[in-house]
């Protein structure tokens, strides 16, 4: 299967002058295929947000090679129309965006620039809705009156009413009370299965990519360091600190029960695996 997305070599410098000034990215190669769910980790500075806005044709590479379905497009402008058109981008704090005066005229504001039947933009207002976990109840209430937790669910409703192949999201549990956070994130999955959307997912929180994705790309000051599953990743403590990156928390839970004479074995990287284990250690929970 080809990827959807790939690029080769990538690179980009703030500066238009000199590459090798304000370089976020170097040389940096990945791909996604149809229906991913990808981690993208990394230390503030690393190029995580850069790659991000790249992906999403709001950037120009500086350098590099955009393939999108398989065929190669070498001209950069032409590639960041063609990922507009495919990608979708909720930023750090979406809430920040909502600026209709309805629930519903913000979720439909993507779907109407396109040009679209009014019947085709209730359509995707109702199943993005549906989707993001956005009840019809608050289609009529100011986005600005709600809940952290449900503007952040409007602000993804609106990007998914554009029906994009791809969507990627910066941060998006930033700031949420736990309950909202699981919530959120059971939707992207929600989402990536009934839709067969790729999903990519940057944060900084160890433990939702340990638990959400399927594999992750870390980068460290611009350079991809690696690109495996979560065990892979996760296994390599000692390089992940030398990223400025740590273990998700229950896996140094776990080295500590070790350490103490527990021997539950040491690649156990999220909450369930840990309880399913120690759970069988002794011999309860049947």
């Amino acid at each position: 299967m080809s990827n959807i997305i790939e690029v080769k070599n990538l690179s980009y410098s703030y500066s238009a002058d000199n590459l090798a000034k304000d370089t976020a990215l170097v040389n940096v190669s990945f791909g996604f295929e149809q229906g991913e769910f990808i981690g993208i980790a990394g230390h503030t500075g690393s190029g995580k947000s850069t790659v991000a806005q790249i992906l999403a044709g709001l950037l120009t590479p500086s350098e590099g090679r955009i393939f999108i379905d398989g065929e190669e497009i070498e001209d950069y402008k032409e590639a960041c129309r063609a990922l507009r058109r495919r990608v979708g981008i909720v930023f750090q704090y979406p809430e920040h965006q909502l600026f209709e005066e309805t629930v519903y005229k913000d979720i439909a504001f993507g779907p109407k620039n396109k040009g679209l039947s009014e019947e085709e933009i209730d359509r995707c207002v109702r199943k993005s809705a549906l989707l993001a976990g956005v009840g019809e109840e608050l289609f009529e209430a100011s986005p600005f009156e709600l809940s952290g937790g449900q503007k952040r669910r409007v602000a993804i409703a609106g990007v998914l009413a554009t029906e994009p192949k791809v969507l990627i999201l910066d941060e998006p549990a930033a700031g949420l009370d736990p309950k909202s956070k699981h919530r959120l994130l059971k939707e992207l999955h929600k989402i990536q299965k009934e839709e067969n959307t790729t999903i990519i997912l940057i944060s900084h929180s160890m433990e939702d990519l340990s638990e959400h994705a399927q594999r992750i790309i870390v980068l460290n000051h611009g350079v991809k360091f690696k690109d495996a599953s979560p065990k892979e990743i996760f296994s390599s403590q000692k390089a992940l600190k030398e990223c400025g990156l740590e273990i998700p928390e229950i896996a140094q839970v776990v080295s500590l029960l070790n350490s103490g004479g527990m021997n539950i074995g040491s690649d156990i990287f999220t909450l369930k695996e840990a309880y399913d284990t120690i759970t069988q250690k002794l011999g309860v929970g049947k």
